[in-house]
């Protein structure tokens, strides 16, 4: 089994690392610190030693992990292992998980990709319903073969009053824009 790799993370060097199987922690470090003597009220240096550890991230409702890197600096762990091994984010572009598990930030598991590419992605693991299984459907599957025989005979206007739908949706099926696979 190989080791675990790890690196420092961009703009957090000295501070935090992430590893290859998307792990974070901080590392052992001395930290200096300014307050005032209570004695004699002169300001003083005071070195902490800070001990080193993993960080236990937060589970967003979507499954993605994140962990604070300090004050007021929340980061998603997918970005911080593909930012460390792979680069700086693409223009355009966004952090794509292979087998669709928010959970899982192995850098084998993450690649850059377009938001398109994860949006197949989501339909294809079934973390995005299609068709009738949408949150949101208010046509069946059964309701597209019968609207797309309608459209010689009847205006988009006509059928989407007929199927309680807006005339955009029955244009969007029309042109192959939405239920493409019904």
């Amino acid at each position: 089994m190989a080791e675990e790799i790890w690196k420092a993370i961009f703009g957090f060097e000295g501070g935090y690392e992430v590893s290859d199987l998307g792990r974070v922690r901080s590392i052992d470090r001395a930290m200096l610190y300014l307050r005032r003597d209570q004695y004699s009220g002169k300001i003083i240096t005071v070195t902490r030693q800070h001990k080193g550890k993993l960080l236990a991230p937060s589970t967003a409702p979507s499954g993605h992990l994140s962990v604070v890197l300090g004050r007021n600096n929340t980061r998603q762990v997918h970005s911080l292992v593909l930012e460390t091994f792979i680069g700086p984010c693409p223009e355009g572009k966004e952090a794509l998980h292979g087998n669709g598990n928010p959970a899982d930030n192995r850098l084998s598991n993450l690649r850059w990709g377009t938001r398109s590419e994860n949006l197949h992605d989501a339909v294809a693991h079934g973390a995005k319903p299609i068709g009738e299984d949408a949150w949101n459907a208010k046509l069946k599957n059964a309701d597209i073969p019968v609207i797309r025989s309608m459209f010689a005979t009847h205006s988009y206007a006509e059928i989407a009053r007929q199927y309680g739908v807006g005339e955009a949706t029955i244009r969007q099926i029309a042109n192959g824009v939405t239920w493409r696979g019904f």
